[in-house]
């Protein structure tokens, strides 16, 4: 069921991964590997599906990400699924991005890229969340002005230029 759950979330086939997963028995390994999969493709409906099965949810994360002894999910997993999210601007992703900025895997780089997206895309919850985390470079604070001014957030750049940081 684990191979055909997978590829039915590369097939984009919302119906089949909907009745597989009803089932109850894709494993989490198998869910695991179909949500990055899907994750993989920044539209992708399949995605927003296994998000709203609540597997993938940000208490569910939380959850899993304790208890150990249940799932282990590998620090490239973490790290991909921060990457990804911090690419978007919805809701749901800027959550993912606050959510996992905190595990010791997400480089000082992907910070900076989830910092010059958040300002780029005024997302001022998660630029603020970031800007006091000590793996932020310099050097993507004065990235995340320049996206501010490109995608005219104006409240963005002022609040950038007055950290003086710039």
């Amino acid at each position: 069921v684990g191979d055909a759950f997978i590829a039915a979330v590369y097939a984009d086939k919302r119906d089949v991964v909907r009745f597989l997963h009803a089932t109850g028995i894709v494993s989490t390994d198998s869910f695991q590997t179909a949500f990055e999969g899907a994750m993989r493709v920044s539209n992708s409906n399949t995605a927003l599906c296994l998000y709203s099965f609540k597997r993938a949810s940000v208490p569910m994360l939380n959850q899993r990400l304790m208890e150990k002894e249940r799932e282990n999910i590998s620090t490239a997993s973490i790290s991909t699924a921060f990457k990804r999210a911090a690419r978007c601007a919805c809701p749901d992703q800027a959550n993912i991005v606050k959510f996992l900025y905190t595990q010791e895997c997400i480089s000082p780089e992907l910070i900076g890229t989830a910092f010059v997206s958040a300002a780029g895309w005024g997302l001022d919850d998660v630029v603020e969340l970031l800007r006091t985390d000590a793996r932020l470079l310099l050097e993507s604070v004065h990235e995340a002005f320049v996206a501010a001014v490109c995608r005219c957030q104006v409240q963005m750049v002022k609040k950038l230029y007055s950290q003086q940081s710039i």
